[in-house]
């Protein structure tokens, strides 16, 4: 189930809709088009996101494959499917496009294979689609939060609880490192941003007349991004070996 929203911006209001789909970007495409005329002279600007936006947790040798599709479904196929089915609408009034990536999609950690692949990914078809798009004049832009203050620490831990009763070896195997993984998660958590603070980089994307291709929000996505690069692949790997028992 995708959980999308759209807006658009014409005569001087924003209206907005969001609503639940099962891969029916047709459904949605319909539903939003009621609000905006089909030939009206308008500016559309979308926010195509998950917002149910999933976190699959825990070593990639013990993920049930059913749940590796499920993260790569909701964080990733739902982008494109979404996309293509209001491109033409995009297109007609000259709108933007915005993805909700995350710095999970630049630096990838143990533990958290199946969410990096999704984030890595949707970097990927943000890139693709603002290259395959500026013939039109499409803008694109990519959001890359660090951690914010949202119900998805809850529901990974959740899910990892889930993950573990369904492959008991991922204890056996992995069951040191994975407390101490849990312990960084809660920290992390604790250090979310509030999600207005996402909102403002969106709302730049969408209204400036010179968006950023991509948008780093808060301290630590911006201070790993800048860091990481300058740091040797083998020693980055000791040090989150480090502090995960690896």
């Amino acid at each position: 189930m995708y959980a999308c929203t759209a807006g658009a911006v014409f005569a001087g209001r924003t209206v907005t809709t969001r609503l639940s789909l099962a891969v029916n970007c047709e459904s949605f495409a319909y539903s939003f088009s009621t609000y905006v005329p089909a030939r009206s002279k308008v500016t559309l600007v979308f926010v195509l996101a998950t917002f149910w936006n999933v976190a699959v947790p825990g070593p990639l040798e013990t993920v049930p494959l059913e749940d590796l599709r499920h993260q790569l479904e909701v964080n990733l196929v739902a982008y494109v499917a979404v996309t293509q089915a209001m491109l033409p609408q995009i297109r007609r009034a000259e709108g933007r496009i915005v993805f909700l990536a995350s710095i999970g999609g630049r630096i990838a950690f143990p533990f958290g294979g199946p969410y990096h692949a999704s984030k890595f990914a949707t970097e990927a078809i943000g890139d693709v689609f603002r290259q395959e798009l500026r013939p039109w004049g499409i803008e694109v832009a990519i959001i890359e939060p660090g951690s914010i203050d949202t119900p998805i620490w809850g529901r990974g831990q959740e899910k990892a609880e889930e993950i573990e009763a369904k492959s008991p070896q991922t204890s056996l195997l992995y069951g040191a490192a994975l407390e101490k993984f849990r312990k960084v998660i809660e920290d992390t958590a604790e250090r979310g941003i509030p999600p207005e603070k996402v909102a403002k980089a969106i709302a730049h994307a969408l209204e400036s007349s010179r968006p950023k291709t991509r948008y780093l929000v808060g301290l630590d996505a911006k201070v790993q991004a800048r860091i990481q690069p300058f740091i040797p692949t083998r020693i980055f790997d000791r040090i989150v070996a480090r502090q995960l028992n690896l």
